[in-house]
């Protein structure tokens, strides 16, 4: 951001050291109990049948304190420069356009990505004799790494990425199987968050 404030109105008002502040805790609260969608996606209704006067009041609170934090906001920074300015139009161009998305090719993709999810469960099972059953299973493949002389505590990106460049790793040995080999590197790559 051109004036390097937080993305966020609560931080960049505390950034700011303005006297006002967001809601946060209640805003939050209100806005996930009336204007979440309840029904099908598709389908633009909000739970306010269900809602008490108070809430709808709070919630006119929360959002009257929204609007004065982002004036004093706007008050207290100094104007773009045209640069910025032209960066700004442009985006708000791109915003309203909206992104052109191919629905097909995403809906092909999950299926795709559904299937091969399936596989690599089955893969995971098969090669590891039951061992492992899932590549979420932290405990079960640190254990499955230990009988195949590959000891670690954790499966962080850090322990990982230092095992899979370890020359004496015994798995990448050239008397170690092949399976075994590309079995690890699946079953490490699948490792959520790695």
């Amino acid at each position: 951001m051109f004036h390097n404030l937080p993305g966020n109105l609560h931080s960049a008002s505390i950034a700011s050291g303005l006297s006002a502040r967001k809601q946060t805790v209640k805003g939050k609260e209100l806005i996930s109990n009336l204007c979440i969608l309840r029904d099908a996606p598709l389908q633009m209704m909000f739970s306010l049948k269900h809602t008490q006067d108070k809430e709808l009041r709070d919630l006119g609170a929360y959002c009257l304190q929204d609007v004065k934090v982002l004036r004093l906001l706007d008050l207290n920074l100094p104007e773009l420069n045209e640069s910025e300015m032209q960066i700004y139009r442009i985006d708000q161009k791109l915003n309203a356009q909206g992104l052109d998305i191919d629905i097909e090719s995403i809906k092909t993709i999950v299926s795709l990505l559904e299937k091969y999810n399936v596989e690599l469960i089955k893969s995971i099972s098969e090669l590891t004799n039951g061992h492992v059953t899932k590549a979420t299973q932290i405990n079960s493949i640190i254990k499955w790494l230990a009988l195949k002389n590959v000891n670690v505590t954790n499966l962080k990106k850090e322990t990982v990425t230092s095992l899979l460049t370890q020359p004496d790793l015994p798995l990448k040995s050239d008397n170690c199987c092949t399976s075994d080999k590309k079995l690890v590197n699946r079953l490490i790559l699948s490792i959520p968050n790695y």
